[in-house]
């Protein structure tokens, strides 16, 4: 196996490509500082086999779930790490330049108001992964899984917490985003220059993009800040696989 960088992710159906928000993140990074990089698809049965077999610690957690998670990296050759926050600080110590601006505040904030507007949105856009996004290795997974955590179908989910009082819920923190953008001036959250925080939202984005394209625009038109950070993010979101 080659010592350069590999990216563990989820591949969609069809041609193959990264869809979810936390892979998302760091292939954004990647891009951003311009590494050379492969990825490695897997698909969710075979998640813990496959980062166990390299010496990946589990998570702790009592969820099994989540002891074992994308995305990972192998850094070098005997680097592996998983996680999106350790593996941006580790490509960070390990490729300082360009900077992800890692301990500037806007990198929680951010953070937080994903955790704000994807949780309301979960309802309409959760269900909408299986049929629209997955492959077909990872579908009966993926429902299992999240019907039991739901404790209902995710069909039934959709059809009765989906719909526009998901939209309502996420609609303070869309606002809050775009203000933080408008703070300093935009495009990106702290102006002229990108830092991580522009790739957990730019992420975000696309992983409701990839589930309806409809919802992507619904979510970048409640302000015309987030459409243009998006699109400054553009040319980092080209290479998805």
């Amino acid at each position: 196996m080659s010592d350069g960088i590999i990216l563990y992710d989820l591949p969609s159906k069809g041609r193959k490509s990264c869809w979810s928000l936390n892979p998302w993140k760091i292939r954004l990074a990647l891009n951003y500082k311009g590494l050379e990089y492969k990825t490695q698809w897997v698909e969710y049965p075979d998640i813990r086999d496959t980062l166990s077999a390299l010496g990946v610690a589990a998570a702790d957690s009592p969820n099994p779930t989540s002891q074992y998670t994308i995305p990972a990296i192998k850094l070098d050759a005997k680097t592996y790490i998983m996680d999106s926050k350790p593996i941006a600080h580790a490509l960070e110590a390990a490729h300082p330049s360009p900077s992800l601006r890692l301990d500037d505040p806007v990198v929680a904030e951010v953070q937080a108001l994903v955790g704000k507007c994807l949780g309301p949105l979960v309802p309409e856009v959760l269900p909408l992964i299986p049929k629209n996004v997955l492959s077909e290795g990872s579908v009966d997974y993926f429902m299992t899984t999240r019907n039991k955590a739901f404790g209902q179908h995710l069909d039934e989910v959709h059809k009765e917490k989906g719909g526009q009082p998901c939209w309502d819920g996420a609609q303070p923190g869309l606002e809050e985003a775009a203000a933080l953008l408008k703070k300093k001036g935009g495009p990106y959250f702290l102006g002229a220059e990108p830092c991580y925080a522009d790739f957990i939202w730019a992420g975000f984005v696309q992983f409701v993009r990839r589930s309806k394209e409809d919802s992507f625009e619904k979510l970048i038109g409640v302000d015309e800040v987030l459409r243009k950070q998006y699109e400054a993010c553009g040319k980092w979101l080209e290479r998805d696989d």
